[in-house]
């Protein structure tokens, strides 16, 4: 289960580390899956790193390029889990909803977490969910 952070990291050159970049191998080998919010998380920050002038229009095209070459696989359930399963994690663990959609779905999947926020990888330890190291 990938979330935005991992992904930023990976998409930032100054960010992205051999970790990162064997992670990324493992999922375009395997496929990750993700809620339906890291679209949209993923486009508004690195929308944010054009407008900052960090990431230039055209490294945001060949960026968004790559990402469609992998096997992402959308879940289909958040949704109808927000106003329930997710709000119960994100009070449970301290986190916002946006947060608590990525832990809810490894959760719910029995999925490893693959994020570098702190605050995500705390509900895990509480939800018994693996975050990938």
């Amino acid at each position: 289960m990938l979330d935005s952070s991992v992904t930023l990291a990976w998409a930032y050159g100054d960010e992205r580390t051999g970790e990162i970049e064997a992670l990324f191998d493992r999922i375009a080998d395997a496929g990750a899956m993700v809620p339906r919010l890291w679209h949209f998380e993923v486009a508004n920050a690195v929308t944010g790193a054009v407008r900052s002038k960090r990431v230039w229009v055209l490294q945001w095209s060949a960026i968004v390029a790559d990402l469609a070459t992998l096997m992402i696989l959308v879940d289909q359930h958040a949704e109808a889990k927000a106003w329930a399963a997710t709000l119960e994690i994100a009070d449970q663990c301290g986190l916002t909803l946006y947060d608590a959609a990525y832990l809810e779905l490894a959760h719910r999947e029995v999925l490893l977490l693959v994020t570098l926020d702190k605050a995500p990888i705390r509900g895990a330890e509480i939800k018994g969910v693996t975050v990938l190291p």
